[in-house]
């Protein structure tokens, strides 16, 4: 059992939890108020509904796997090594975090798209419009906050301990599984939840990038037929 001082020290956390319990339950509360008990069974009901759902929970469940499984080396790379531009590096990193959605889907089309710079140069051919577009857009937005997420925990090694690996000629993935490891594994999960909720209520990228936009314009113009 949790002692007095250890949940009067997770107070803080608690009440933070608490008002996002209060407010989502009051909005669900106004939603049911001004809608009927068998609209809900319905949409409930519906496989639709169910289908995109699924859909939401695996493209998140891949798109925070993928961020963080590239995060990793990235992040490791940048503490080791120091180089010329680290810092630009570092700051376009954060630049994903800031810039708008539209903006970097326009970019992916321009880049992957069926008439992108990668089809022009070197003929190859992405399925942008589906599963792989979203996923490309998830880690464009994603990967660089799980690199200054980990790069944090990366903060927390004491130096001695590098100290120490220096002075028993520790490999690189030595020092990684013995060291490194220990202390990014306290910051995965909450980086894996962040991104996950990210990616799990993106509307603008699965809006723009769930449908090939040829497909959406011939079935407009058959239903007009």
């Amino acid at each position: 059992m949790l002692s007095f001082r250890a949940v009067k020290g997770l107070w803080p956390a608690l009440l933070g939890v608490g008002f996002f319990l209060i407010m989502g339950a009051a909005s669900l509360a106004a939603l049911l108020r001004y809608s009927e008990l068998h609209s809900w069974l319905g949409y409930m009901q519906q496989p639709y509904l169910w289908r995109v759902v699924r859909f939401s929970l695996c493209q998140a469940l891949l798109s925070s796997g993928i961020s963080l499984l590239i995060a990793i080396p990235v992040a490791s790379c940048l503490i080791h090594r120091q180089f010329y531009g680290r810092s630009l590096l570092l700051q376009l990193f954060s630049v994903s975090m800031v810039v708008p959605t539209i903006v970097a889907i326009l970019g992916l089309v321009v880049v992957y798209g069926r008439s992108g710079w990668l089809s022009s140069l070197f003929g190859v051919q992405i399925p942008l419009y589906g599963l792989l577009g979203i996923l490309l857009a998830h880690v464009f937005f994603n990967m660089p906050l799980a690199v200054r997420l980990l790069m944090q925990g990366y903060d927390l090694i004491p130096a001695g301990q590098w100290r120490q690996a220096s002075q028993l000629g520790f490999s690189r993935w030595n020092a990684f599984r013995l060291i490194e490891w220990h202390y990014l594994k306290k910051v995965l999960p909450g980086a894996f939840v962040l991104i996950f909720m990210l990616c799990f209520s993106s509307f603008a990228v699965v809006l723009s990038l769930g449908v090939d936009p040829n497909l959406v314009r011939w079935k407009w113009l058959f239903i007009r037929r």
